[in-house]
């Protein structure tokens, strides 16, 4: 990577619904990241080609996924170790 080469930042946000996951979003991120949501996507399928794209181009995004299901883990943390980027969970 070079000197001024940025790593690509993903924000995983954790909880259940209503617990404020989109309002700190807008308020900390909104200018920064691509916000990848299942509400707003529709479908897994759609949601893990936005996700690989992200990854892919180096944009930073914010995905989020309800509760702790495992599902959701494997989708979203797998390609960030296969990438070896660096993961910083908060929940």
């Amino acid at each position: 990577m070079s000197p001024t080469a940025q790593p690509v930042e993903a924000i995983i946000f954790i909880g259940v619904q209503g617990s404020g996951k989109s309002t700190f979003y807008r308020q900390r991120f909104l200018e920064t990241h691509v916000r990848i949501s299942l509400d707003m996507l529709r479908t897994r399928q759609r949601e893990q080609l936005f996700f690989t794209t992200c990854l892919e181009a180096k944009q930073p995004f914010r995905s989020s996924a309800l509760g702790l299901r495992r599902q959701a883990h494997r989708l979203e943390c797998r390609p960030l170790k296969r990438l070896r980027l660096s993961m910083n969970v908060n929940k």
